[in-house]
């Protein structure tokens, strides 16, 4: 709550600290989020924080890439559609979604194959909300 109440509520505080410290930052928030001790409530607001401070200052890859590292079995492969869920309804415009398609694609197939329930319907309401972001038929069509 510190975090977004300091950085993300109040971007100008952001540009005070040095990238270093911004990475640091992001650095601690990441060990929170892939702590599997931690509880599930703990990770999710973190990872909200996560998304809400690389997004101001533009760095969609390394969120994604982030959410393929939380993808390791069910719980956590849940918190990573948690991420790309908030990614895609609060980070991304509609252009900036349609140039990490393919990494998005290659998330939601493996979601949509996966073996728990749970991470299919989890899949598919990441992609119901793709979709919704980017309206665009040709889009649509790959899934």
């Amino acid at each position: 709550m510190l975090v977004r109440k300091l950085f993300i509520e109040k971007e100008e505080d952001l540009q005070k600290i040095s990238v270093s410290e911004q990475e640091q930052l992001v650095q601690v928030m990441q060990s929170v989020l892939g702590d599997a001790s931690r509880q599930m409530a703990v990770r999710k607001r973190v990872g909200e924080n996560i998304v809400q401070l690389l997004s101001l200052k533009d760095k969609q890859d390394v969120l994604l890439q982030l959410a393929k590292t939380l993808m390791t079995d069910t719980k956590d492969t849940l918190l990573a559609l948690f991420l790309v869920e908030n990614v895609c309804e609060y980070s991304f415009d509609e252009d900036v979604l349609k140039t990490h398609t393919s990494e998005l694609c290659s998330i939601f197939e493996a979601c949509l194959g996966h073996a728990d329930l749970s991470v299919r319907v989890g899949a598919v309401k990441c992609v119901g909300v793709y979709l919704r972001v980017v309206q665009q038929e040709s889009q649509a069509s790959k899934f």
